[in-house]
């Protein structure tokens, strides 16, 4: 009798152990498929550039258009004073969902919807805004106010997503 109980327990754990690994997406860190994160951009004065590759602004200066950016406390900062809806992309470069993610919005900037910043976070480093806004996995989008609230959450998509969500 003891023999077939400790076997359904080692088998109950196992399936337990098995199951939690499979949903824990942080699984990947280390794998041989990291990519390398992108250089950063400067711009003519040697200086940091927020932009990212194929960002583009209005002519004539109004950022009325969406943008996406690379996250900075300074850029959600102005996106909120200036009445922008500010978007978190919680976004891994070994997270396979966050690349093909990553790829879209860069490939479609004119299709963000007007008035949005996007802002690409860096997953493994932003440990205080993952609890902040209750993270628990990449991938996962935040739309915040001007002071700073979660007004939608959800994960995965494009910009699809993007407009289906967004308030």
């Amino acid at each position: 009798m003891f023999k077939k109980k400790f076997v359904f327990l080692t088998a109950l754990a196992a399936v337990a152990v098995l199951a939690a690994a499979c949903t824990r997406n942080d699984s990947y860190k280390g794998s041989a498929d990291i990519i390398t994160q992108e250089p950063v951009a400067t711009g003519e004065d040697g200086k940091k550039d927020d932009k990212m590759e194929g960002e583009t602004e209005p002519a004539d200066g109004m950022a009325s258009a969406g943008t996406y950016q690379t996250y900075s406390p300074a850029l959600l900062a102005e996106a909120q004073a200036s009445g922008r809806k500010p978007v978190l992309f919680f976004y891994a470069t070994w997270c396979p969902f966050c690349r093909t993610a990553d790829a879209a919005f860069r490939k479609n900037l004119s299709a963000l919807p007007a008035g949005v910043t996007l802002l690409k976070v860096d997953y493994d480093a932003s440990a205080e805004l993952k609890q902040k806004y209750g993270i628990t996995y990449q991938h996962t989008f935040v739309q915040v106010d001007a002071s700073g609230q979660a007004l939608s959450k959800w994960n995965g998509g494009d910009i699809d997503n993007l407009n289906k969500y967004l308030k």
